[in-house]
């Protein structure tokens, strides 16, 4: 499949999730700058044998194949998109719902959350939180990426990732932490899926909003989370030094990114207010739908959040507290 940039996209199917990968054959796990949007990604898949309709889980619109019994084609449409990805599960059973959420021109339309286990209790627990995720996300932001959502729990994985359309859930998480987690990835169909950054460089507006806002979508008003970081975040060192490298090193990454990047945007909520904030936000959202902002656009946005010189002086003591010069420069 060719993106807009003429960048060949290779799905790599693994045990634990597909991958979209920038190059062929590449065996490198690691989080490269977003892709360029593409108009539309067409793809079918096909199967030499027969295989179970609902084992068959992919991001967007399934344009033609079976929705039930067996079958050995699909294809599927997502428009725009950077990227797409899917699962075969033969054993998976499938749960749905819809809600009815307003378009970008406000047209009102039907919105489908399905969710992928093989349990019909993991399902419906997934499907819950999910779909109050979605609700609670598109009120605060506005309206999202797609119209469909796939949550897809994988067994003995411990950990979660986002792709258009479609997010994986490790089999692991349980309880509280796992509603956690898929709200969170839920909220990636905002910030990157939308939104886009360069994940390596600038995780905080990729990771740091997300995990605030799923904090925000379970009613926190303040961190909840503990964190042994006490350095701003630096966007060039991430890069310099590797995203994931980082991330499972001594870099302190999950800890001062997780953990410590969502203060950032409390402490501009405490300036001026979560309700504003959260306003301010859904306006970056929308004017950079399918963009892939630079820092300076986030941080202008939350600058423009201020309307007095008290709140002004607060949000600039918050950036400079959580954010690095060389950040703040790029």
């Amino acid at each position: 499949r060719r993106l807009g940039s003429g960048r060949s996209l290779v799905i790599t199917m693994g045990d634990m999730l597909p991958l979209p990968m920038e190059r062929p054959r590449s065996v490198v796990f690691a989080d490269p700058p977003s892709a360029p949007v593409a108009e539309s990604i067409r793809a079918t898949i096909r199967s030499a044998t027969n295989l179970p309709a609902s084992g068959v889980i992919a991001g967007g619109e399934l344009i033609d194949g079976p929705t039930s019994g067996v079958g050995r084609s699909w294809t599927y449409l997502i428009a725009p998109a950077r990227s797409f990805s899917f699962l075969i599960a033969p054993g998976y059973g499938r749960s749905s719902a819809t809600l009815e959420l307003p378009d970008v021109d406000g047209t009102m339309r039907t919105m489908t959350i399905t969710a992928h286990g093989p349990t019909r209790a993991g399902r419906r627990a997934d499907l819950a939180t999910a779909t109050a995720a979605a609700r609670g996300l598109w009120s605060r932001f506005g309206p999202g990426p797609y119209f469909r959502l796939a949550v897809v729990s994988i067994p003995s994985v411990s950990f979660a990732h986002e792709f258009p359309g479609l997010v994986t859930i490790g089999g692991t998480f349980t309880g509280a932490w796992r509603r956690h987690v898929v709200r969170h990835e839920v909220a990636h169909q905002w910030w990157q899926t939308m939104v886009a950054t360069d994940q390596g460089r600038d995780p905080w507006m990729d990771e740091a909003i997300t995990e605030w806002s799923a904090q925000r979508l379970a009613g926190a008003t303040r961190a909840t989370q503990t964190t042994t970081c006490t350095r701003p975040i630096d966007g060039p060192s991430y890069r310099a030094t590797g995203y994931y490298r980082t991330l499972f090193g001594a870099g302190q990454f999950f800890d001062c990114v997780y953990l410590r990047g969502p203060r950032l945007f409390y402490a501009v909520g405490d300036a001026v207010g979560g309700a504003r904030l959260e306003a301010c936000l859904a306006a970056y959202a929308q004017a950079n739908r399918f963009g892939s902002p630079a820092p300076a656009v986030l941080i202008g946005a939350l600058r423009g959040c201020a309307e007095t010189d008290s709140e002004r002086a607060a949000v600039e003591a918050a950036i400079a507290t959580y954010l690095t010069p060389a950040t703040l420069a790029e």
